[in-house]
């Protein structure tokens, strides 16, 4: 049945990519009901997860970020097959159909000389980074970096429900060379990033790379590669938090999208913060302070609905 079902997700997504994005926005205005009534029980979850949030989030308007941003990441998928369905070369920053229809034009980067610092290096990269805004761009980008300045580029993957579904989004990660690295090869794709020196992407918030709780201070848990990270940095390997967020996006607008808007109006920059060393007794509360802070600025745009994050038990 999952195999099935994989199958049918990925027709799905297919047919999806073919359709305008607003007449796609504008049927999930009017499926917005059901939506409600079939999910109540998960968003009456979310509800809880954002209380202790600064920023107001609405179910409504994360429904439809999140489909927006579902909707970029399928045509980010879609371009990198054929009418055959076959692999192809992507490069959605330089080719003129990808401009059309995804949000790239105007990508801005904040602290690229941190980037270029750990580049120029002779050490390995590790750059981690969450499930927050059209993270599959972020994650094209910095390979295309990587192999730019002539270091390999390996990504770090959690298989998906179904085997042709993680099939078909891994073979879409996996082009010009970016070496994908699944859940039963984890120690062998990390002994090759070691080994070559390379950019290792991994997304901590939903990894399989689950080894502890990171407990924060807004009211939930989430697990995170801790071992992976501590490892990487007693390897002499430079961590990089990144994310790719809203372009002058302030701390009390939340992402709003007009259906009437085409794709491409939604500006994007990619935000490097401070490398972390091994040398720095506190970086573990280094990640939890920017991932919170993260959280913070940028709710609308993260994908809350994955089991793994857990409700704090209250204290008396």
């Amino acid at each position: 049945m999952r195999t099935l079902a994989g199958q049918l997700t990925v027709q799905t997504l297919r047919i999806l990519a073919t359709l305008p994005p607003s007449t796609l926005l504008l049927l999930a205005e009017f499926l917005w009901p059901f939506y409600f009534l079939i999910n109540y029980q998960k968003i009456k979850r979310l509800h809880v997860l954002w209380s202790n949030l600064p920023v107001r989030v609405t179910t409504y308007s994360y429904y439809r970020t999140r489909l927006k941003l579902v909707l970029i990441h399928n045509s980010y998928y879609n371009l990198c097959f054929d009418t055959d369905h076959s692999h192809k070369s992507c490069h959605p920053f330089t080719n003129t159909k990808a401009t059309a229809t995804l949000p790239i034009h105007n990508f801005k980067i904040k602290n690229a000389e941190y980037y270029k610092q750990a580049m120029e290096s002779k050490h390995p990269v590790l750059i981690i980074s969450l499930h927050m805004g059209p993270f599959e761009l972020l994650q094209h980008w910095l390979h295309q970096q990587a192999i730019t300045n002539g270091k390999k580029s390996y990504l770090i993957v959690a298989d998906t429900f179904s085997k042709p579904l993680t099939h078909y989004l891994n073979t879409a990660r996996a082009k010009n060379g970016q070496y994908i690295i699944s859940n039963h090869q984890t120690k062998l794709g990390l002994r090759n990033w070691l080994k070559n020196k390379g950019v290792l992407k991994v997304l901590i918030d939903q990894t399989r790379t689950k080894d502890s709780l990171l407990k924060t201070n807004m009211g939930f848990s989430l697990p995170w590669p801790q071992s992976l990270i501590s490892w990487a940095l007693q390897q002499g390997a430079i961590c990089l938090p990144t994310l790719i967020i809203p372009t002058d996006r302030q701390l009390d607008e939340p992402l709003q999208i007009p259906v009437t808007k085409p794709f491409n109006f939604l500006d994007f920059e990619i935000f490097i913060s401070e490398p972390l060393h091994k040398d720095q007794m506190d970086w573990a509360k280094n990640i939890q302070a920017w991932l919170e802070n993260s959280l913070a600025l940028y709710p609308s745009i993260y994908n809350w609905s994955y089991q793994g994050i857990s409700i704090n038990p209250k204290t008396s």
